[in-house]
């Protein structure tokens, strides 16, 4: 049912474009040479990321700015690859081109208002069409140029369509500021670490010296292991078992996996003691050298190892060293240039300068207390996002409507 004074349209009719980027080659692209070439990864968060980009030369920039030439007030949206149906306004004086993996949308302004358009496209009405006409060829998602054209939604009248661009554009913000506090949180802690972490900074009250060990000296080092699968009696117990992929959690307080104590019996996991320090030992992206603290006594696969500390040695203050040396610790890995995986013996040679026991404890829980607060603002970041995007579903289909002057 389309609401009154609303009218139903195709995307195409709407807009003076859609047309896609150039599919330039290797040989067309210079890193820093040229004029601006822009793809889908400059298309974040509703937003037109410059930050970093590639180039092009002079005499294709020239040829691609021919016809529709993109321009402040276009939008650009993102089509191929996994971030494909994501838009944004170019909202500066920018002169630059576009590869393939955008679509340059220009509005007829008359009939459809540019900023109601972005709500538009990044709203569940055109991300459930782009999903369902979306290709995969060769693996790689493709959102054709005629799919595009072809969404179809009701449409308000001009003056409506500003109001409630308007409205959601309160939300955008309101979101927009907490991504930049939780980013600015994140950067004062990493730069805390670098400094607390060493002993380069100390807080009030303590001065003695830091001692250096290697991580062997100070905890039992051990990798977990995987029942048979082809044991169902080893499997759907009451014991917690942890796999790589869980690692990412961080702070693990329960996990999916679940075995028997038969299956534990019969395989080389074990129980790891709750407050021990896990870490990734394999995986070609990031989870190799990833750490997190098991809040459960556990079992974990062969892929993780466990940390577990002697007394006097505390387990936020080595994780958060740890964590701190994620890069380091993967240039430790066996096999050429890094590629391989970690292994207890690598992990047990980390050398770690450790302070007493009273400062592990101030330091680990002073970036635990950072941590908690980094959660808090990431769910209400959440909760905005869900409650914006309730508000879109609304708004955006006419079920509920807003006062226009």
């Amino acid at each position: 049912m389309i609401p009154k004074g609303w009218g139903n349209h195709k995307f195409d009719d709407v807009t003076n474009a859609i047309t896609c980027g150039w599919a330039a080659t290797p040989k067309y692209v210079e890193q820093d040479v040229g004029y601006p070439f822009l793809s889908a990864q400059n298309v974040q968060n509703g937003k037109v990321d410059l930050s970093k980009y590639k180039y092009v030369t002079q005499e294709l920039h020239e040829k691609l700015r021919k016809n529709n030439p993109p321009k402040k007030g276009d939008l650009l949206y993102s089509r191929v690859g996994a971030g494909f149906g994501n838009a944004a306004i170019v909202d500066v004086e920018f002169d630059f081109s576009i590869y393939v993996s955008l679509t340059l949308i220009k509005v007829k302004s008359e009939i459809l208002n540019n900023n109601y358009c972005l709500q538009l496209l990044n709203s569940p009405i055109c991300k459930n069409q782009a999903k369902n006409g979306i290709f995969a060829g060769g693996g790689v998602p493709n959102l054709n140029i005629s799919v595009i054209k072809n969404f179809t939604f009701n449409l308000p009248p001009i003056p409506e369509q500003l109001k409630i661009a308007k409205v959601l554009s309160t939300w955008d913000a309101a979101i927009e500021k907490l991504e930049k506090l939780i980013e600015a949180k994140k950067l004062r802690k990493k730069g805390l670490m670098q400094q607390l972490l060493t002993g380069k900074k100390r807080f009030d009250g303590f001065d003695e010296n830091w001692k250096e060990y290697n991580l062997s000296k100070i905890a039992k080092i051990t990798a977990g292991g995987t029942p048979s699968t082809k044991r169902p009696e080893y499997w759907g117990g009451e014991i917690p078992w942890m796999n790589s992929g869980d690692i990412n959690r961080k702070f693990v307080k329960g996990v999916d996996g679940r075995i028997t104590e038969e299956g534990m019996n019969k395989s080389s996991t074990k129980i790891i003691p709750k407050h021990s320090v896990l870490m990734a030992l394999a995986g070609q992206g990031k989870t190799r050298g990833t750490v997190a603290i098991n809040e459960i006594d556990l079992c974990t696969n062969q892929s993780l190892a466990a940390v577990i500390l002697k007394e006097d040695f505390y387990y936020r203050f080595i994780y958060y060293y740890l964590d701190s040396q994620y890069e380091q610790i993967r240039r430790l890995s066996t096999g050429d240039g890094g590629r391989g995986g970690l292994n207890l013996k690598i992990i047990s040679s980390i050398k770690i300068s450790i302070p007493h026991i009273d400062e592990q404890m101030r330091i680990g829980d002073f970036f635990f207390d950072i941590d908690v607060e980094l959660q808090q603002l990431e769910k209400k970041k959440s909760l905005i996002n869900l409650q914006k995007k309730g508000l879109m579903q609304q708004l955006l289909t006419g079920k509920k409507r807003v006062k226009v002057d």
